[in-house]
């Protein structure tokens, strides 16, 4: 093009080129070099050698930019669209933009202030721009920004990619023989032309008196510009998986390449078939793309590389990423690493992965996560489960929890220990536990004449375990307790019109007669069974028989083995040393004639109510005045089978569900019954004790975990919150269906009316859906079955989560770690690493409740504000002095976890934790060591599981213990490794993007892709299309291409909306920020805005597009509805196998992405000028350059961490190596 002539910006005199090229020779292309004096020698000479030396000079100091801005490890490039915030491409697109991953200080952007939040995004605290942060541009005329400028500042960028800056010449360096003729164009010149000032260059010393008015001095003229590689898909990566079965599935687990597929000409695709490897391999140059694609009339010369490779730093902190497969393979600690001046801190398994204390303040405070933070033995545990799960067919031993000891603890004294936890264990979750009853009379044996009639109560327990897991679970016999209404009341209605109250009196000593903590308590045994894949078995009575209550309960058996029957109970006729039911409100006279009589009934009952008193008057003891009933509502699953109260406390704990809105401190609110509908009393004899009336709906009480649509009595008994979205939540999104603690928190969104309604598991109102009939379960294989999220009648016969390391398929992606259960609290999200869903319950700009809000502050923020309390008796501390009336609710909350939501910080955001603190940090290099020691021989002919990973011999030969060997390997590998066509997540390419997302394609899945959670999920393929397929639940989603274009083009929509990314794991987080991009991390907003879930929402919605109300609670809660609605997901269906989770995206091409570039290409431009200043000659010339492990100056080791780097290596980082050199043509641009 012709370049318009502008008055030129002052050139360099030959003292301060000199100068700049002595530091590049010490730092990087010696055998580039070119002096001054080279041009003074050539004087008048030959005009090409000038103008050739002009463009070598162009690219040295290129290169010196490039090694002073994004040597070190602490930085992070991106193009120019990054930094137009979001808006129109600029003038210069392809101008690559740097910055810093720390503040100007060197402190880290994401800080810790346990008082206030915990973490906290300085970005947003400081109004954090993209274009006022960067370091540089990097393009000629820009050299030595971020320079010292003399003056007490930095040199600002000169010529930015907006095109404002000086005027002045621009070059083509990137043109159509680059782009190719049929490349979009934009005006009168191609789109994706890239063009550079020209910097003329002076035979004028610096301090002579300008003359660029004489055309004679200008001698000529360079321009540079610097690509960035590192951004664009490589498609000589090989997938090196063998072509087995396993090798398949292999190729499955994570991006082993960049799809040729990608590629469009014009917009259009062009039908490519994928690259095979030998075409791969084949590949010494971008150019060479053009012979194994045919009228390939556009390049993509900004899209496609066959270079680009990143090291494996730590982005946020310096220095290399720590080898988690080293740590899987050793016994659980690696030691420290002790080099001249430094120690790189090894690992254990009890060491913390949220490394709370890291730039806290106050200082030491962030150990408030410490107790509670995951350890890393669940990591290496979780990894090494591989070694005993064969791929296919598999079917573990349960695990024994490890637990806490503890001397008190009544039915808990072996508690899951949730402090020291380096082992996630199999165990189902318990899903269901609720019971029926009836009530029949019979004609007892020996009448007595003034009440000649028995009552007789008949329960109907039921159980529902699930199996979350892709592998069959052999549930050992265990046991059950539930502790419901054991005081209710009822009407019964006798011949002649008679009307009697009994007060029924369940569970252990007699029922609790006079009361106390054991009223209602009901235990169980339940038989061994085995769990398919995904399956919900429901546990009912075997056979008819009496309850046991007192010495033994080992007759009380329940078996998946047959469907709830009514003919099938556990009958009661009286406890056996007290009342089981005992007359209320009768006359006195008749305690005179004794016509009223314990457990009998003196006329023929007809028919049965319940009911409660009339409520005291405000002010009343509501507890004294006998209105309330429940002494505490809860489900304690055990796996062991007992026969008695001491072995089952001394059992150790599975599952714990509370659904107690006062935590059992004193008697709960009833439910009541309606007046208008009674029951028929069914008759028994003392012969027969079955009945065949089916329970009525209103007798079920009990616990189960709340339903993908909740039932309409429920919605509608939510008093205050009724016709709101607060039944409508996610369950595997914002709870976590693993935990062994379930309890209300003082977050939950809480209704004003019994039962309550809060957390994910749930009592009932009186409801046609979970009458018996309509949940009833299906029955398959001679087993009941069940479902967690539905009716047993319309639910899903599997619902799959997770799975296991397989041999032979063992971990290869720090997101396959999804799978590991890092809490065992309720409140936190079902999968933690990979997603990062705000939680509701913290505010979005930090990660923890704010300790300096007053309801925060005290007790941890478990206090009477937050939990409430009652003035009406029901929290009165009943002469306890070590708590008040107002703190009675609360202070039986802390103890439930024995008093650590005190000191420690229960409730925190999960998955930003964990994000920030592995992300970064870690990587895993993958393979056994005899895969190691085959790959250090013959890396093409046997690559490790995560075929990316290549030798790096740049930085000397490899010993083969740096490898092999954990306590070295944890330290070293990184250093040896290379990631072959790393990817910046900064990326504004969607073609790159697609590449990086078609890995994969043409194997398992044809012309799709998928991202399994886990491998052969045994329901087939599934297209997204209908999200009440049983496949949504249990099969693998597969993608076509169009899909995966729209998600291509929302990814980059996330990145030029929120980029640069500083880190790795500032990719994977949300931002802690009250705006959009906080309440979710970027590929998740990605996911879901290109439509791949829709089906999931349309299915089972979730109301998240307003707040709960505000009410003022008769309980004192200061603040009802903690749980943010607008933050939940858009459905209540959120993280079904089917659903394509960030995690799940991040489990596949994680292993590929950095936050930095390490491979540039550099282009150069020099000309000369005749003695009138007219172009005598002009040439070009091209570079690829790869960062080193090796520092600048090599005095210091490559693993010295960036606090203990000499000056120069703190200024240049790492050394750059050109790995190509070429002269380029005119015509080539």
């Amino acid at each position: 093009m012709k370049f318009t002539k502008r008055k030129r910006p002052s050139g360099f005199a030959l003292v301060a080129t000199l100068m700049m090229m002595l530091l590049l020779v010490v730092i990087a292309v010696g055998l580039l070099g070119l002096s001054t004096i080279e041009l003074r020698k050539t004087g008048n000479g030959n005009a090409m050698e000038r103008a050739r030396a002009n463009a070598r000079m162009g690219l040295m100091i290129a290169l010196g930019e490039l090694q002073k801005n994004l040597g070190p490890d602490q930085r992070v490039s991106a193009d120019a669209r990054m930094a137009s915030n979001g808006v129109n491409d600029p003038e210069h697109p392809h101008w690559v933009s740097v910055w810093k991953s720390t503040q100007k200080n060197g402190k880290p952007w994401i800080t810790r202030d346990a008082e206030k939040g915990g973490l906290s995004d300085q970005r947003q605290a400081n109004g954090w721009n993209a274009r006022d942060e960067r370091l540089t541009t990097l393009v000629s005329g820009n050299e030595g920004n971020g320079d010292d400028d003399g003056n007490g500042g930095t040199n600002k960028i000169v010529h930015d990619d907006d095109g404002s800056g000086p005027s002045a010449d621009l070059v083509a360096l990137v043109d159509v023989g680059s782009l190719g003729q049929g490349a979009p164009d934009r005006g009168n010149q191609k789109a994706d032309a890239v063009y550079a000032p020209l910097v003329e260059v002076s035979n004028e010393p610096k301090s002579a008196p300008s003359k660029n008015n004489n055309p004679s001095k200008h001698r000529g003229g360079y321009a540079w510009w610097v690509g960035d590689l590192g951004t664009q898909a490589n498609v000589a990566t090989r997938d090196g998986t063998p072509d087995t079965t396993v090798g398949q599935y292999k190729a499955l687990m994570l991006a082993q390449d960049s799809s040729w597929k990608a590629y469009k000409d014009k917009g259009v695709k062009m039908g490519n078939k994928e690259l095979a490897n030998e075409e791969r391999s084949k590949l010494a140059s971008d150019r060479q793309l053009a012979l194994v694609q045919p009228g390939m009339d556009d390049r993509r010369f900004h899209e496609f590389n066959v270079w680009s490779a990143g090291l494996p730093v730590n982005v946020r902190e310096g220095g290399w990423k720590k080898d988690l497969t080293a740590f899987f393979q050793s016994e659980g600690s690696i030691g420290d690493e002790r080099g001249e001046g430094f120690t790189l801190k090894g690992v254990n398994d009890l060491d913390n992965i949220i490394s709370s204390d890291v730039a806290s303040s106050p200082s030491g405070s962030g150990k408030r996560l410490d107790p509670l933070s995951p350890k890393f033995g669940l990591l290496r545990t979780w990894a090494k489960r591989a070694d005993d799960a064969p791929f296919g067919s598999y079917s573990p031993k349960l695990d024994d929890p490890e637990f806490l000891n503890l001397p008190t603890g009544g039915n808990s004294k072996k508690s899951i220990d949730y402090n020291k936890r380096v082992k996630s264990y199999f165990m189902p979750v318990l899903v269901e536990g609720s019971m029926y009853y009836n009530l029949s009379y019979y004609e007892p044996t020996t009448p007595k004449p003034n009440a000649p009639y028995g009552l007789r109560l008949h329960l109907y327990p039921r159980v529902a375990l699930w199996n979350p897991y892709n592998f069959t679970m052999r549930v050992p016999a265990s046991t059950i307790f539930m502790h419901i209404n054991g005081a209710k009341q009822v009407e019964v209605t006798m011949e002649g019109g008679i009307k009697r109250n009994y007060r029924m009196f369940w569970g252990l000593n007699n029922g609790g007669e006079k009361g106390g903590a054991t009223r209602g308590s009901m235990f169980f045994k339940m038989d061994a069974a085995t769990l398919e894949p995904g399956q919900t078995l429901v546990w009912s009575p075997s056979k008819n028989a009496d309850y046991q209550e007192t010495d033994s309960f080992g007759g009380n058996t329940l078996t998946t083995s047959v469907a709830p029957s009514p003919s099938r109970a556990f009958y009661m006729d009286a406890h056996e040393k007290a009342n089981l039911f005992t007359p209320l409100q009768y006359p006195k006279e008749d305690l005179t004639t004794a016509v009223i009589v314990v457990n009998r009934a003196q006329s023929r009952p007809i028919e049965w109510r319940e009911v409660v008193p009339a409520r005291p008057a405000a002010g009343a003891n509501v507890q004294e005045d006998g209105y309330t009933q429940a002494d505490d509502y809860l489900m304690s699953w055990k796996m062991s089978s007992t026969d008695t109260l001491l072995t089952f406390q001394d059992a150790k704990m599975g599952r714990f569900v509370s659904c107690a809105y006062q935590y059992g401190d004193e008697d709960e609110m009833p439910v009541e019954w309606t007046s208008l509908d009674t029951v028929p009393f069914a008759k028994t004899s003392v012969s027969n004790t079955t009945i065949s009336q089916i329970p009525d709906r209103r007798t079920r009480d009990g616990f189960r975990l709340r339903w993908s649509q909740e039932t309409e009595s429920n919605l509608i008994g939510s008093g205050k919150l009724a016709g709101t979205g607060h039944l409508e939540d996610s369950a595997i999104g914002n709870w976590n269906m693993r935990a062994s603690w379930a309890f209300r928190n003082p977050f939950d969104n809480v209704s004003n009316l019994a039962p309550n309604f809060f957390g994910i598991y749930t009592r009932d109102l009186f409801d046609g859906d979970v009458d018996w009939n309509s949940i009833s379960p299906r029955s398959s294989g001679g087993k009941a079955l069940g479902d967690p999220f539905d009716q047993p009648v319309r639910g899903v016969p599997q619902r799959i989560l997770f799975d296991v390391p397989r041999k032979g398929t063992e971990i290869a992606s720090l997101g396959a770690l999804q799978h590991v259960g890092f809490s065992e609290f309720i409140w936190h999200p079902t999968y933690a690493l990979g997603n990062s869903l705000a939680d509701p319950r913290v505010p979005m700009e930090h990660t923890e409740p704010d300790r300096s809000e007053s309801i925060n502050k005290d007790k941890g923020g478990w206090n009477q504000r937050s939990i409430g309390y009652s003035t009406d008796g029901r929290s009165d501390n009943n002469g306890d002095e070590t708590r008040t009336n107002e703190d009675n609710w609360a202070y039986t909350a802390r103890n439930y976890i024995h008093k650590v939501p005190e000191k420690q910080s229960v409730i925190y955001d999960l998955s930003y934790e964990l994000n920030h603190n592995l992300w970064d940090g870690y990587f895993l290099s993958s393979g056994t060591n005899e895969e190691k020691e085959a790959f250090l021989d013959a890396p093409d002919k046997s690559p490790l599981p995560n075929g990316r990973m290549r030798p790096n011999k740049m930085g000397g030969e490899i010993p083969p213990d740096h490898l092999t060997v954990p306590g070295l390997a944890y330290h070293h590998a990184a250093s040896h490794l290379l990631i072959d066509g790393a990817f910046n997540v900064n990326s504004t390419s969607v073609s790159a993007w697609e590449a990086l997302l078609l890995s994969g394609v043409d194997k398992k899945y044809g012309d799709k892709v998928a991202f399994p959670r886990f491998l052969n999920a045994p329901g087939g393929d599934w297209d997204g299309s209908q999200a009440g397929n049983v496949a949504a639940w249990s099969g693998q989603r597969v993608f076509d291409r169009g899909e995966i274009t729209k998600l291509a083009e929302q990814i980059v929509k996330q990145v030029r909306e929120r980029g640069p990314f500083i880190s790795l794991a500032d990719f994977a987080n949300r931002r802690l920020s009250k705006e959009e991009d906080g309440k979710k991390g970027a590929l998740q907003a990605a996911i879901d805005l290109s439509g791949v879930n829709d089906s999931f929402s349309k299915e089972w919605p979730l109301d998240n597009t307003s707040k709960l109300p505000d009410f003022k609670s008769i309980d004192n809660i200061e603040d009802s509805t903690r749980m943010e609605q607008t933050l939940k997901p858009d459905t209540t269906a959120w993280g079904a196998l089917g659903f394509l989770t960030q995690a799940d995206l991040l489990q596949f091409i994680g292993p590929a992405l950095s936050a930095r570039s390490d491979t540039f290409r550099i282009r150069a431009y020099g000309e000369s000028r005749d003695g009138a200043g007219n172009i005598a000659a002009k040439c070009y010339c091209e570079a690829v350059v790869q960062r080193s492990p090796n520092y600048v100056d090599i005095s210091d080791n490559t693993l010295t961490p960036e606090s203990s780097l000499n000056e120069t290596n703190k200024k240049f980082g790492r050394r750059f190596e050109i790995v190509s050199f070429r002269w380029l043509k005119e015509e080539e641009i």
